[in-house]
């Protein structure tokens, strides 16, 4: 992954679902931290899980949380407040918004068709979301969020948690 550091700007890694080892020490390891989740009571309850690893693993850690599928902005706003007020009143640690996905039917059918959602509808509620988180956590990053330390920063904790090394 070094080849990458002179090559790009940003980093995107897509860790699935679950709380495994490999998964925390990305998490851990990396500058951002983006925990997804969906309105089901499960989804909720894997998000809080990984936001008390991290918090207790990283308390610095720079996490926010993105609600997919939710129906409207509404449902995914009280998600989120209900995500951060267990965070803040049980961990004390901080969960910032990232935004949420509309529920949409184009995403289903792009899966189908195993096409790019952004190539199957362009116009649909959940590109057009989409497009709109990619503008705000890459074009307006707030100046009060520690800067990046780069994929050398990142790479350096990958390294020290896998090798056993308690990470900052």
């Amino acid at each position: 992954m070094r080849f990458l550091e002179d090559r790009t700007d940003y980093l995107l890694i897509d860790t699935g679902a679950g709380i495994g080892p490999n998964i925390i020490a990305f998490c851990l390891a990396a500058d951002q931290i983006v925990v997804v989740t969906n309105p089901e009571p499960t989804a909720m309850a894997d998000a809080y899980g990984i936001i008390k690893i991290i918090s207790q693993s990283r308390p610095t850690a720079n996490l926010g949380v993105l609600v997919n599928r939710a129906e409207n902005e509404k449902e995914a706003e009280s998600i989120h407040e209900r995500l951060e007020k267990v965070a803040m009143d049980f961990l004390q640690f901080p969960v910032r918004r990232v935004g949420f996905v509309p529920q949409d039917k184009s995403m289903y059918l792009a899966v189908r068709q195993q096409t790019p959602l952004m190539l199957f509808s362009p116009a649909s509620p959940a590109a057009n979301a989409i497009r709109l988180l990619v503008q705000n956590a890459f074009h307006e990053l707030a100046p009060e969020l520690p800067q990046p330390e780069g994929i050398s920063g990142f790479l350096q904790r990958l390294t020290e948690l896998f090798a056993g090394v308690r990470s900052r």
